[in-house]
């Protein structure tokens, strides 16, 4: 049987011998690599599938709306299969209500090989059974993805923070995060500051004060270097201003996504520490300013960033934003600038020309659009590429790029990526004498190739006749 992919939902109504039959036909299956489980609630079926679970080829598997019945002993049989399993890397648990899973979990927890785990559902387990399911997940030594989508109680997070330092995970999601207390968000914020590998954060929710002010006072020993933000709101003026300060304090983070309304707090305290920020890739999306005041902060703070050079504007309401902007467009150091039109809805808001004022000596514009007009609704993105009189001078004619057969970027065969740091490290490997290095990295489609006429003039000339013999 060559089955890959088994989706298999609802199965609370089979007898203990299908549910034995089930079990080992799963862990029989060579091919099988991704499953996906409903209800069961029959002890056969654990018991079974602990006894063969070091054959089975499983690497991904969902088991949604998990029931393990009224026994405990079905608990702890699931808990030592997943354990024992040899291949699985990703594991997605639904609601689990019984103790004996999270202590079993926690007792086989160095012994399993999950690199990444997702856990959905509605329910807290118990305090007790919290404290081991932190704890599990601070011992799996591969964990290194962790999202976050169950109401869980203070114990866990107070766990977490205890035993943040062993953990492994890098990237971490936590979504729907407005159930949290304000005990919790204390100790969660804290145990993200602590946690030694994390690179890769994602926020999703309503997220109470505690968090914002422990963010903020711990900001300078997180590790975190990408940043995402997503439908956040700060309720009060004192929470946006930590926000604001904590993210200018971090001292690796380069790429941030900002969405959901910011308060003019939050706006004034980014322009105030705009010079203090790390930030090199900044991507605003639905973002709300709800005052004209906040816009043009915004618009000031992002022209204040010294490590800006990659950004994204979404939707803003205000005109004020973009007055500000072409203000001071001469101090913004951004290589690449994306206007996205589609998300401003009327078209006052939209801006008629965008100026850049920058005294660069070369400004590129890139336009995927029919008409050619920068403000027209058929406009997908526009596209500034900017190469800052601080940063690079290039000269008219560059050796190593085929000016006679440039790049199209409207020709699907041959897509056009602009990649400003690259030009700027082979413009200089061209005065060091690099050209090795240059050869290797630059594109076949940059190099100028020799025409075959050139070609075929060394090559000697072919002909039937013999040669004439010379005469007596």
């Amino acid at each position: 049987m060559t089955v890959q992919t088994l989706k298999h939902d609802d199965l609370m109504f089979l007898t203990p011998a299908a549910s034995h039959h089930l079990a080992e036909a799963l862990c029989l299956m060579p091919y099988l690599n991704d499953l996906k489980l409903g209800k069961i609630i029959d002890e056969e079926f654990y018991s079974t599938l602990k006894a063969k679970a070091p054959s089975i080829q499983v690497q991904t598997l969902k088991i949604d709306e998990l029931l393990c019945g009224p026994s405990p002993a079905a608990s702890h049989h699931l808990a030592e299969a997943l354990c024992s399993m040899p291949n699985l890397t990703d594991l997605t648990l639904g609601k689990i209500l019984h103790y004996r899973f999270y202590s079993t979990l926690n007792a086989k927890a160095s012994s399993i090989l999950l690199q990444t785990l997702k856990l959905h559902g509605d329910k807290s387990p118990t305090p007790a059974a919290a404290i081991h399911l932190a704890e599990a997940i601070c011992s799996m030594p591969n964990l290194t993805d962790l999202t976050l989508r169950r109401n869980l109680n203070e114990e866990f997070y107070y766990t977490l923070k205890a035993k943040a330092s062993s953990i492994q995970v890098q990237n971490l999601k936590l979504d729907d995060a407005q159930e949290l207390k304000p005990v919790s968000s204390h100790h969660f914020a804290e145990a993200l500051c602590t946690m030694p590998n994390l690179t890769d954060l994602t926020l999703k929710g309503y997220l109470k004060d505690e968090f914002y002010s422990a963010l903020k006072a711990k900001a300078s020993s997180i590790q975190v270097q990408t940043l995402k933000l997503d439908d956040l709101v700060c309720f009060t003026p004192a929470s946006s201003h930590h926000l604001a300060e904590a993210l200018c304090s971090m001292p690796y983070l380069t790429e941030l996504t900002l969405g959901g309304v910011h308060k003019e707090e939050f706006c004034s305290t980014l322009k105030a520490k705009a010079s203090s920020i790390q930030v090199q890739t900044l991507k605003l999306h639905y973002n709300q300013c709800p005052t004209p005041a906040s816009s043009i902060h915004l618009a000031e703070a992002l022209c204040c960033m010294p490590n800006l050079t990659d950004l994204t504007l979404g939707k803003f309401i205000f005109e004020e934003f973009y007055s500000t902007l072409k203000a001071k467009a001469s101090s913004i150091l951004c290589c690449g600038v994306a206007l996205n039109f589609d998300d401003i809805h009327t078209e006052s808001e939209k801006p008629s020309k965008f100026t850049a004022t920058t005294p660069c000596p070369k400004t590129r514009d890139y336009t995927s659009t029919s008409s050619g007009n920068p403000s027209s609704t058929s406009t997908r993105s526009l596209l500034l590429y900017h190469c800052h009189h601080h940063h690079l001078h290039l000269p008219r004619r560059h050796p190593y790029i085929n000016h006679r057969y440039p790049p199209n970027p409207q020709r699907s065969r041959q897509p056009h990526s602009y990649n400003a740091q690259q030009t700027i490290a082979d413009y200089n490997a061209t005065y060091v004498g690099d050209t090795q290095r240059l050869a290797v990295s630059t594109p076949h489609s940059w190099i100028r190739s020799s025409p075959k006429s050139a070609t075929r003039r060394l090559q000697p000339r072919r002909t039937s006749r013999p040669p004439k013999s010379t005469p007596r």
